[in-house]
């Protein structure tokens, strides 16, 4: 309604717009041929599985659907010569009456089945907004540098290399 002003008039509570159709709340003149009905159906957090050209969808585990993830960050973070993904986010931006999603602590996936949450990996990203994580280089060391809404920056020292 605070986007689409005629719906305040039409609309005086949530009783009486509750169970409307879309045909019900705007009219045919509003609802024109050209428009197009979307619908979703799969609000998990996930990733697209390349299967030879061919692209599943596979959800992330129960643990990592706590929260927003925002960004992700490929490294090796444990030095066997392959890559781990590492995660943060968590959302501020919402009506009071929701709530922080602020859960989430961020987490490292090693692979498809091994996830190590990030309160296990060090890691203090619960109840702040991560807005992006990355790798930078000090003196020939890696570090990881996370920043924040509305908070300090965190540098990590990754203990695994060398």
């Amino acid at each position: 309604a605070s986007q689409l002003v005629f719906l305040k008039k039409k609309y005086p509570s949530y009783a009486s717009f509750a169970g409307q159709t879309v045909q019900e709340i705007f009219d045919g003149q509003q609802l024109s041929e050209n428009t197009r009905s979307l619908s979703v159906h799969v609000l998990t957090s996930g990733f697209l599985k390349n299967e030879g050209g061919s692209f599943t969808f596979v959800p992330f585990s129960n643990e990592l659907q706590v929260a927003p993830i925002l960004d992700f960050c490929v490294f090796d973070f444990d030095n066997d010569g392959k890559d781990e993904v590492l995660m943060a986010g968590n959302y501020f931006g919402v009506k009071p009456y929701h709530g922080r999603l602020d859960s989430f602590s961020g987490a490292l996936l090693k692979d498809e089945n091994t996830v190590t949450l990030g309160h296990f990996a060090g890691l203090d990203f619960a109840q702040k907004s991560a807005r992006d994580i990355r790798v930078i280089s000090v003196n020939n060391r890696p570090y990881l540098l996370a920043t924040f809404n509305n908070d300090s920056a965190q540098v990590y020292a990754l203990t695994t290399h060398k």
